[in-house]
């Protein structure tokens, strides 16, 4: 079994073992958190520390703190406050919620921040994939997860 927290900034995730819990690292950079950010460069999709370093100089390209704008309507006073602190575009989905605008393959596409959400939760699942072939605890195929959520998170946010 492994845990999810899935952050505004990081995300982290922890395997119960042995009566406890371990944090598991990143295999590319040994750190114990990844950034909660997804970035676009040319053909490529970047999660975590590679969408981190894309951040300043593709910015406009680069979903960084949309865990915020979850299920948020995109009228909403709280998602106002929230657009002002994003540096990609955004637009009102057809559900009333946001969506990102990222450049992909040369087209304009847009992603629901929960999709953006699912990209790091699948970087993460990695990691844990990669820690049981590792250590060989277990068939990496037959994990499960248990994700953290908020309390203060509203039921559509949920």
């Amino acid at each position: 079994v492994y845990g999810m927290d899935i952050g505004n900034q990081c995300s982290h995730v922890s395997v119960a073992r042995g009566g406890g819990f371990d944090c598991v690292l990143d295999e590319l950079t040994g750190k114990r958190s990844c950034p909660s950010m997804v970035s676009f460069v040319q053909k490529e999709r970047h999660i975590g520390d590679k969408a981190e370093s894309q951040a300043i100089r593709n910015w406009r390209n680069t979903a960084k703190s949309v865990k915020r704008l979850v299920g948020l309507p995109y009228d909403s006073p709280q998602a106002e406050h929230e657009r002002k602190f994003l540096r990609c575009a955004t637009r009102k989905a057809k559900d009333g919620c946001f969506e990102v605008e990222m450049e992909v393959h040369g087209r304009k596409e847009f992603f629901t921040p929960e999709q953006i959400m699912a990209m790091v939760m699948s970087k993460l699942h990695t990691m844990v994939r990669d820690e049981a072939e590792r250590t060989n605890s277990k068939s990496s195929n037959n994990l499960h997860a248990v994700l953290s959520v908020p309390v203060w998170l509203t039921v559509p946010q949920r």
